[in-house]
Parts: structure tokens; sequence; C-alpha cells
């Protein structure tokens, strides 16, 4: 009897280990909406002909997925911007864009405006990946055909910025940094796990990220991420304001996240980013001989359900 219980006491660890183990995924309901509220402060150094020049720039933005159906591990879901500002502060002036701004002569505040409660279609698993992005495109060709005031040019400039930074690529990767993280097979806490993911606003950039689960608390889960960032294509330009830019730059992310135990939809974020290197301007006819800019970021992050 005493080498019995002895034995039984022994497998004590392993049996209250696996009990602890949780199923971390999404759990969202048919016809429920969820909201996605972000504030982002991004600092940026670029160091021009010897010149540095500090650049701030405030984002802020508010979203809300309506769960349209669930087919297996995967749901359809409505998307809609509820509101959008944009603020940049240069050494010698500041100006800010809103979609609650009410300005006629301020064109990009008028298409942030029009951009609320247009709804766009995303399919994502119930592991935080986005599958697919519907419509987002066609959200942004349609903007314009409302202001035809505003000169072909300037439509053309401003339609390019804003798929920069909320067309599909970026929506895909600014989402999944905080959805985008729940392992493939239950855990304790303590453990971690690798995710890879992208970030493609303006610059593409491959994330590998290592998660944390921390543990259970009154109502949700807590990770914490430590990532590293890359530039995917050096050799890449792309187009900013009718100047081709190409990046190499690398860097690192901190992640902090709480989640609801009961859908697995993000309560609070605190994410910090970090990156530096170089930005290399290809000769134009704004510049007259190619550029090397060395830069660096920093981008701090907030992101709650309200």
């Amino acid at each position: 009897m005493k080498r019995i219980v002895i034995v039984f006491l022994s497998l004590l660890p392993a049996i209250v280990c696996q009990a602890k183990k949780a199923d971390l995924k999404l759990r969202l309901e048919p016809g429920k909406e969820y909201k996605q509220v972000m504030h982002s402060n991004v600092n940026v150094v670029q160091n021009i002909n010897g010149m540095e020049m500090d650049i701030e720039m405030i984002v802020d933005g508010s979203c809300t997925y309506r769960v349209k159906e669930v087919k297996g591990s995967n749901y359809l879901i409505d998307v809609w911007y509820d509101s959008l500002s944009l603020g940049m502060q240069f050494p010698q002036a500041k100006v800010v864009f809103s979609s609650e701004k009410d300005d006629e002569l301020d064109i990009l505040s008028r298409v942030l405006s029009s951009m609320k409660n247009k709804a766009f279609e995303i399919i994502m698993s119930d592991k935080g990946k986005v599958l697919e992005v519907n419509n987002i495109t066609l959200l942004f060709e349609s903007l314009f055909g409302q202001f035809p005031d505003i000169p072909e040019d300037q439509k053309a400039q401003v339609r390019d910025q804003l798929i920069q930074a909320y067309g599909e690529k970026a929506f895909r990767g600014n989402i999944e940094i905080v959805t985008a993280l729940f392992p493939r097979k239950k855990v304790a806490p303590g453990d971690k796990w690798i995710i890879e993911t992208k970030l493609e606003s303006g610059m593409e950039a491959n994330v590998i990220s290592e998660y944390e689960y921390l543990g259970q608390e009154e109502g949700f889960y807590r990770f914490h991420g430590e990532s590293k960032l890359q530039t995917a294509d050096k050799d890449a330009y792309i187009e900013s304001n009718g100047i081709p830019i190409k990046y190499d730059l690398s860097g690192s992310m901190k992640s902090d996240i709480k989640v609801d135990k009961d859908s697995g939809w993000i309560i609070e974020a605190s994410i910090t980013q970090e990156l530096q290197g170089d930005a290399y301007i290809s000769a134009n006819p704004n510049v007259t001989e190619d550029m090397k800019v060395p830069m660096k970021m920093k981008n701090v992050m907030r992101i709650t359900d309200r």
C-alpha cells in the first residue's frame, strides 16, 4: 500500500501540470461585434545630408468586427472603421488629419471621414491568422467619386498613401501583431512557441516572435512576446509621395497582451517596436542623385477593446 501511495504521489506533478494546460484560440460568436481601438506614437529620427530631422506621428483608429458566420475553425467577419486620425509633428510645424474634423479645405480629413462605416470582409482563423481580406481595395477606389473637386494628381497621391497605411497588406500586418499569437497545441504557464508574421505598412518586414503564456487571471489570459524584425526585401523600392525608396532596417518588438478568457479577443496590448538602419532614395525629379538616409524609429502602441 505504501508503495502504491508513493507512486501515486510521484505522478501528481504531471497530472497537475496537464490540468493547467489551456487550449488558447479565438472563440467568437456569430452576430456579435468586437471592438479594437489603437493608439500609436511613432518617433522617426533621420539624418539627411548631415542634418538630423525628428518627426513624431500619432495614429489613432477604432474598428468594429462583426462575425457573420463560423465555418469550421474560421470566421467570416465584416470590418469597418469607426474613426481614424493621423497627426504629424515636424520641426517647424504640426498637422492633424481626422475623420472627425469638419474642414472642407482639408482633403485628407474629408477622405478619412468618408472611410467610416464602410464594411469590408475578412476571413480569420481561430488562431488569429488573417486568411483573406476582401473588398478593401474597392473601398479606396470608390471614395474619390465623392470628391469631384479634388484634382486627379492629388487623388492619386492620397489614394496611394491610404493604401500603404490602411490597405490589405497593412491591415493584415497590423491586426496580426495582436491576434496571430495563439499556439498550435495546449500550453501551460511558462510554455513558449514561435509565430512568424509580416508587417506590410509601407515597408515590408519579417517578424519572428517568441510568445510565452504567463497564465490565467480573473477573466483573461496573459502573454508576453519578444520579436525580431527585419526588412523582407532590401532591394525592393516602394513609392512614397512619388519618391522611390528602399529600406534596410532591423530591430525588435516587445509585446504584453491580455485576451478575454471566453472569446480570445484582445482586451489590452502594449507593444514597443524599435528599428534602425538606412533608407535609400533613388534619384528622381525631386532628388538629383541617390541618397542614403540613416534612420531610427520607435513605435509605442496601445490596443484595447474599447
